[in-house]
């Protein structure tokens, strides 16, 4: 490699370093793609109130990365449960369907929050849900509870949210516990003044943490509810006979990291308060965020460590190949051996003679080569070319004597003559050729 290309390869080298460089030191975008994972520290996962949980229960949360119908066979069903379900949107089939109802009337509690819930489970309960496109279903909301009790735990939701909400339900035996108001200034004022007087109630306030302290809640059902105003978006549903439950909530983006730090945090406790204490199942497989793996290097590239190893191993390569990929010697060049021309050399001969019309010549040549093909291959004597000549090239050569007597003899005639013409020379090539045809 000359000086040029040295310099040339050196000077790529760095501006790809520094491209690389700029690249990973640039501040990255926020992602603000809905998740409700709780390994996502992203603004829309959930890993601040995934955390939170244990200290909230008191008791070890697990986590399920299958399908309902696949885990909740597994669980032991000597034990009562909460189970947590939150993202955007829910949708269950026939089988998981099933199995959450069993798991219900079995006594355990079971809490939703999501803008919409597909499947059997819930159209058999009468449930169906409606975004509030009377007006615009982002515009700021309180969500609110009807018990007063709770009225210092209301939540001013002015972005990052979705006003979904319930315009179905069971009327028989639906509690409603929660409804959200279209914000308007006196409102805002009004909860921006609760919040400056409220307690501070969160995960750890004695509130939620005493055992033998039942939920409380005031029996709101839906026939005594005036919707026009207020939106119903948190219910509670009891099913069967050994205290079962379910929990429905329409504010996902409640309970994502962007609103646990943004001070809606009591809110959230006050929702989950509802729940019985006991262990918590938190669902990591209905997420928008769940990890899916297609490939080995999207695994690699999605975890930091194994994604700094393999880009330290292809930097590793590259220097390998700059450095020590080169030959430690001069190439040795490639010499051709010298081409055999006598067949060309022969043929323009040919061409030369014949276009001379030097017919005597030619004819010469061609009795003088056949004569020393005789010589070296049947190791015969070609000065006399009598009857015993004849006979022992024949032999020798395989042809009949006929042929071969005939071939000599024109050979004879032409050698006797000073003055040939083309088509003698034709005939003498048509000749040794059929001889040779046969030759052993």
């Amino acid at each position: 490699m000359d000086k040029t290309s040295k310099i040339a390869l050196y000077a790529i080298s760095f501006v790809l370093l520094l491209m690389i460089i700029a690249e990973v030191t640039k501040p990255k975008a926020l992602n603000w793609r809905d998740s409700y994972s709780a390994s996502d520290k992203i603004p829309l996962g959930c890993y601040v109130l995934f955390n939170e949980l244990e200290s909230y229960s008191g008791f070890k949360v697990e986590s399920s990365t299958e399908s309902l119908f696949q885990y909740l066979k597994k669980l032991d069903s000597t034990q009562i449960y909460n189970l947590v379900l939150i993202n955007n949107y829910i949708t269950l089939d026939e089988q998981s369907s099933d199995a959450i109802l069993k798991f219900v009337d079995k006594g355990n509690s079971v809490f939703f929050s999501a803008n919409g819930i597909y499947g059997a489970f819930i159209d058999s309960l009468n449930i169906e849900f409606n975004r509030g496109y009377s007006k615009f279903y982002k515009e700021p909301t309180v969500q609110k509870f009807t018990n007063p009790q709770l009225k210092n735990n209301e939540a001013l939701f002015e972005d990052v949210v979705e006003n979904n909400f319930l315009t179905s339900i069971d009327t028989l035996n639906t509690l409603v516990l929660g409804t959200f108001e279209f914000a308007d200034d006196l409102l805002v004022e009004n909860i921006k003044e609760n919040a400056e007087l409220k307690n501070g109630n969160n995960f750890e306030d004695d509130e939620f943490e005493d055992d033998d302290k039942e939920p409380f809640y005031d029996e709101v059902y839906y026939d005594d509810f005036d919707y026009t105003k207020n939106k119903i978006n948190f219910i509670k549903v009891p099913i069967g006979s050994n205290g079962g439950q379910l929990f429905l909530q329409t504010n996902p983006f409640a309970f994502t990291n962007y609103h646990m730090l943004n001070d809606k945090d009591n809110y959230v406790a006050a929702v989950l308060s509802y729940l019985p204490k006991q262990p918590i199942i938190w669902d990591n497989y209905y997420k928008s965020g769940r990890l899916v793996i297609t490939s080995p290097l999207r695994f690699v590239l999605s975890n930091p460590e194994l994604k700094w190893a393999f880009y330290l191993s292809l930097s590793s390569l590259f220097l390998f190949v700059l450095f020590r990929g080169k030959r430690t010697q001069r190439i040795i060049p490639v010499v051709e051996p010298l081409k055999n021309a006598t067949v060309a050399f022969t043929q323009t001969i040919g061409d030369l003679y014949y276009q001379n019309g030097n017919f005597t010549n030619i004819i010469s040549k061609k009795i003088t080569f056949f004569l020393e093909f005789v010589r070296t291959r049947y190791y015969l004597e070609t000065a006399t070319l009598n009857e015993q000549f004849i006979d022992k090239l024949a032999l020798k050569s395989s042809n009949s004597k006929e042929d071969t007597k005939a071939t000599i003899d024109y050979i004879t005639y032409l050698k006797s003559k000073s003055v040939h013409i083309e088509q003698e020379l034709i005939e003498l090539n048509k000749k040794i050729e059929t001889f040779t045809k046969n030759k052993i």
